[in-house]
């Protein structure tokens, strides 16, 4: 299978063409795995199983959860995130 290209889209184009969360998510997730998910820590596609959330997998290999932007710089879990603690913060007002 082929890699999509890559475009730039502004915000309000991507709106346009993806008007709600979900479809927005469907999307990435297209573009990403192109049809069936695969586990973002382990690369296994596997035992992936759909959560409530939209956009959420379990991974039964790894016992993780995942979506189609983790490890992106789209992902926003606040652990990775520089800023993420009060400790970090401070860090940085005191710089």
């Amino acid at each position: 299978m082929s890699t999509p290209k890559a475009i730039t889209l502004s915000l309000f184009q991507l709106t346009a063409l993806d008007p709600t969360v979900a479809s927005a998510v469907r999307y990435f997730e297209a573009v990403r795995w192109g049809g069936s998910p695969v586990c973002a820590k382990c690369g296994k596609a596997e035992k992936i199983t759909p959560q409530k959330k939209v956009g959420t997998y379990w991974c039964g290999s790894c016992r993780a959860y995942f979506t189609a932007f983790t490890n992106t710089p789209l992902d926003t879990d606040r652990k990775k995130t520089p800023l993420a603690g009060k400790e970090q913060i401070r860090k940085c007002a005191k710089a």
